[in-house]
């Protein structure tokens, strides 16, 4: 993994676990005061029942006149109707006397007496606060509330803020992501590219090192080092701003000089020229050139063969040739990205975009065993810059 990879996991797993615990932070007292809302409310119609039940059956039956006194028919008729007036707002009651019978009881399933006590209790599904009470005269009330909705609203404005959170977390990180990438691919391009001319630079500062040449020899070795080094340049800030074609140059360049820079770089490769001149950026183009030769030479090419012509490039070599997956990446590898272990020269994404850039076309053909052809195709007439 490379360090900048590594840079973003290690961001965006900081910016998740910070988001996350600040939302977390935020939404943790609205859900408790969702929660206490429903637990007041239940505290406060379980003293609203108390107290009726206080005052319509327990001090009716203190009374010392006995015409006064109800029938105890109509006082339980009287008792259940209270019971299934609460019942049909979700709320249940239990009273009992002395540990025995339940006087009334309609609660949907058992739960052990409580007095003086609340509880969120969890049956069949379903979300109840539980508060017991004590009513006198050895009476007590259980009193159950079914708070479901309130539990579900609690648990749908957890999961929207986990969602949200989830969904901000993949935005800002493919963003970043993004950034990053567009940061670090044009400083890969760059390391990848200066490899070429730094190697020649040195390998003719070692032959100037020797001091056994000729004058003319040595004008040529210190006049490539230079040109080398104004190419150098150059191909820093092309690379850089690959992505702003204003930065592309149209200009002139001779086949001729073309052909004597490649043959100087690359000694073992036979140059062809068929024609002039061709129209591009010279920086961008040789650059192009050294990577389709460099990986040619890495294929274990026997012979490698390069063409200038005014209207196309074309390099042919004698290698392992590629296979289908490799040559379906080498034409098209923003779409058939490869294994890192599979993939065949690290600079094809790169001449691809020199090839957009020119507005031209770069095609590879290749057989195992048989080599590779790769062909530039460009425009080159006055009218086409």
């Amino acid at each position: 993994m490379k360090i900048w990879q590594k840079n973003y996991f290690f961001t965006a797993l900081l910016f998740t676990a910070v988001l996350f615990a600040c939302v977390g932070i935020l939404i943790a007292p609205v859900i408790r005061g969702t929660l206490s809302s429903a637990r007041d409310a239940a505290l406060l119609e379980e003293k609203s029942i108390a107290g009726i039940y206080d005052t319509m059956f327990l001090r009716e039956t203190e009374r010392k006149d006995s015409k006064s006194e109800r029938d105890p028919e109509l006082n339980r008729i009287a008792m259940e109707r209270f019971a299934a007036y609460y019942a049909e707002g979700g709320s249940y009651l239990r009273i009992e006397a002395n540990g025995d019978d339940p006087l009334l009881n309609t609660l949907p399933f058992d739960l052990p007496a409580m007095p003086g006590s609340l509880r969120w209790v969890r049956e069949n599904g379903q979300t109840y606060i539980a508060i017991g009470d004590d009513l006198g005269q050895g009476k007590t009330l259980t009193y159950i509330k079914d708070v479901s909705d309130v539990g579900a609203a609690a648990w749908r404005q957890g999961i929207t803020a986990i969602g949200i959170c989830f969904l901000l977390c993949l935005l800002v990180n493919a963003a970043l992501y993004s950034t990053m990438l567009r940061i670090n691919r044009p400083l890969s391009r760059l390391a990848h590219e200066l490899r070429t001319p730094l190697t020649a630079i040195r390998g003719y500062g070692e032959l100037l090192a020797i001091g056994n040449l000729s004058e003319q020899q040595r004008h040529s070795a210190t006049s490539y080092i230079v040109s080398e080094c104004d190419r150098l340049k150059d191909i820093v800030g092309k690379i850089l701003t690959m992505n702003d074609k204003s930065g592309i140059l149209r200009e002139r360049i001779p086949l001729e000089a073309l052909q004597q820079h490649m043959e100087w770089t690359w000694p073992s490769v036979a140059v062809r020229r068929e024609g002039d001149a061709a129209y591009g950026d010279r920086s961008l183009l040789i650059s192009l050139l050294d990577n389709l030769i460099g990986n040619a030479e890495k294929a274990g090419s026997t012979e490698t063969t390069l063409t200038l012509a005014s209207d196309l490039f074309v390099v042919q070599d004698r290698g392992c040739g590629m296979t289908e997956e490799q040559l379906a990446y080498a034409n098209d590898p923003a779409h058939h990205p490869l294994p890192q272990n599979v993939r065949s020269g690290l600079g094809i994404p790169l001449c691809h975009e020199i090839a957009a850039a020119h507005h031209a076309v770069l095609r590879y053909e290749s057989k195992i065993g048989e080599g590779t052809t790769v062909t530039f195709r460009f425009y080159n007439s006055e009218t086409s810059r």
